[in-house]
């Protein structure tokens, strides 16, 4: 695996939280998006602060640039701008992904702590699994208030957009 195929496993990524936020999540009312829930993170805004909360944070460990956030310094966002937020956050992640930093998946790019002895190439992996992990439970949320929604499957994104070897 090269970097090419995590960039265009993160294109997935990226178009599964996009259609999440302009499908389901920015036309609830917001008795809907805080609407606490006894599974995983709770609300939807939960679950959703978290997510932008550890794909930066990840993505600031591996590049270096210590831009950490909070998932609490993001509950003082509305919706749109915890939406706009997260364009930030994946413009960032995108950036990193094209950097020659990204090349060498099997660099050790954190330094200290228990993370310093992953590689690059599972640290990727980790950020686009725990995202499925969550939009799956966001989705099953969304599914229990009665809202229509609809799959996440990869094959569907591979379907329509073949990569290039």
């Amino acid at each position: 695996m090269d970097i090419r195929a995590f960039q265009h496993l993160y294109s997935y990524h990226f178009r599964e939280n996009r259609e999440l936020w302009e499908r389901f999540i920015l036309p609830l009312s917001p008795e809907q998006f805080e609407h606490e829930h006894s599974y995983s993170k709770g609300s939807l805004g939960e679950q959703l602060r978290h997510l932008i909360s550890v794909d930066n944070n990840w993505f600031s460990d591996i590049s270096g640039s210590q831009e950490f956030i909070d998932d609490q310094d993001l509950k003082k966002l509305s919706r749109q701008e915890l939406a706009l937020r997260w364009r930030e956050v994946e413009d960032r992640m995108s950036n990193f992904l094209r950097s020659e930093s990204a090349k060498d998946l099997h660099s050790q790019p954190i330094t200290t702590g228990e993370d310093r002895e992953l590689f690059l190439w599972q640290i990727l992996f980790h950020v686009i699994n725990h995202g499925t992990d969550h939009r799956a439970q966001i989705l099953r949320q969304l599914n229990d208030m009665g809202i229509q929604t609809t799959s996440q499957d990869y094959l569907f994104y591979a379907y329509d957009n073949k990569y290039e070897k």
